[in-house]
């Protein structure tokens, strides 16, 4: 008991200053990109739309100093975001990247936009969601394509952004016939549907779950992109897991339907346990060492509503030992946050 109270101070303790490293951000040499120095507090393609400025939701927070923007932009992406095409009238296609979020996150969406500098955020009347968009071809050529070249997407979406970026090529080639541009996106927008949400990025070539390691993992996903794509599919909660001895405990997920590899990948990072469902795929963390590892991972790194879901459950690890009804009441904090 007393190393386990030891243990628990000694984490909130390097919690609170700041005092765990962040993973090298690593690009294999098959993506062949060149890295452009980029924090959460730096950004070289940042500008300040006027759209941003004259909202009422304020970007101007505290950002964690040592995640790299534009990989942890991807892993929000690949939980959460998608590259769509379609035709819009005789021979005439319109591009759409977009992230869409519940209201509550809509902090997140304008601090997404500024950074990138461009596209919009609107909310339906009457619907509880916000999305992100760019749908202008220049901008997205300009803005959103170089990030997702230099950091590749790490799940089967690898594939749709490959062709989307193919097929907006070609849209504005104004060497090309206007009849054989619209020719060549019918084609990919085929290739597009036949995508399989089974397939797995190039990252992962040659690489299966049996060979898979941590080490080979920590090469390939960073810590922004883990952030990033927790922000989008992770889940901090606490669970009953003994009805006879009222005995709550803290659990953290992250599910998929498919990308099993990613998962796994995730999962040895975090030393937590991956698991396969009959529908989906987890990576799941309940003892004691598992939580004290992911909350202090996740310490400072995390920056939408899933921030403010992180700090009550972290807190009340911390806590833990005041008993059964604290673990109730914060239970149902948490419920109500993620409403």
């Amino acid at each position: 008991m007393i190393l386990i109270c030891f243990n628990n101070l000694l984490n909130a303790t390097r919690c609170k200053n700041n005092l765990y490293s962040e993973m090298d951000t690593f690009s294999p040499k098959a993506m062949k990109s060149v890295k452009k120095p980029s924090t959460w507090g730096q950004f070289a393609g940042a500008r300040s739309p006027s759209e941003t400025q004259r909202s009422a939701v304020s970007t101007k927070a505290k950002l964690p100093k040592n995640l790299n923007f534009e990989e942890w932009l991807v892993g929000f992406t690949d939980g959460n975001g998608t590259f769509s095409f379609s035709q819009s009238g005789d021979q005439k296609w319109s591009f759409t990247y977009q992230i869409s979020q519940h209201h509550c996150n809509a902090k997140l969406l304008y601090f997404i936009k500024s950074k990138i500098g461009v596209g919009t955020v609107n909310q339906k009347a009457g619907k509880d969601m916000i999305t992100y968009r760019v749908r202008d071809s220049k901008h997205l050529v300009s803005h959103v394509l170089p990030i997702f070249d230099r950091y590749a997407l790490r799940t089967f979406k690898y594939h749709k952004y490959a062709i989307f970026k193919e097929a907006l090529l070609i849209f504005i080639d104004s060497t090309l016939a206007k009849e054989k541009r619209h020719e060549k996106i019918l084609k990919l927008k085929e290739a597009y549907k036949a995508i399989l949400e089974s397939s797995t990025s190039f990252v992962w070539n040659d690489i299966t779950l049996s060979t898979l390691t941590k080490s080979i993992a920590s090469k390939l996903i960073s810590k922004a992109w883990i952030v990033g794509f927790t922000e989008a599919k992770g889940s901090f909660y606490i669970v009953l897991k003994d009805k006879t001895k009222n005995r709550l405990t803290h659990s953290f997920e992250i599910t998929q339907k498919n990308d099993s590899i990613v998962l796994k990948a995730i999962s040895l990072i975090l030393s937590a346990r991956f698991c396969k469902k009959k529908t989906y795929f987890t990576v799941i963390a309940v003892n004691l060492k598992s939580i004290e590892l992911v909350s202090e991972y996740y310490c400072n790194s995390l920056k939408g509503s899933k921030s403010q879901e992180f700090k009550v459950w972290a807190s009340s690890f911390r806590k833990r030992f005041r008993g059964y009804e604290y673990l109730l009441k914060t239970r149902e904090h948490l419920r109500k946050l993620r409403k």
